[in-house]
């Protein structure tokens, strides 16, 4: 029912912990959610060490919603 329904789904996460005999081995980490029909966009966030990924997937050709909100968080962070 709440897929029918659905925009975007999100997850979060939250902050990875490496061992230190990973750290060395380990660049940055990616969390991707695979778009379907009825919910065209999702995004994923995942922190580790300083650094936080955002990544957004979307079903269909055209970026729409993300210029919209990398400008918006662009804006954010300027202020």
């Amino acid at each position: 029912f709440g897929e029918t329904n659905s925009s975007i789904t999100m997850t979060n996460l939250g902050p990875v912990l490496l061992s230190e005999e990973m750290k060395q081995y380990v660049e940055h980490i990616e969390v991707h959610l695979t778009p379907r029909r009825h919910s065209p966009y999702n995004c994923g966030l995942i922190s580790c060490g300083d650094t936080t990924s955002i990544s957004i997937t979307r079903f269909g050709a055209l970026p729409e919603l993300e210029p919209l909100f990398f400008s918006k968080l662009q804006s954010l962070l300027a202020s």
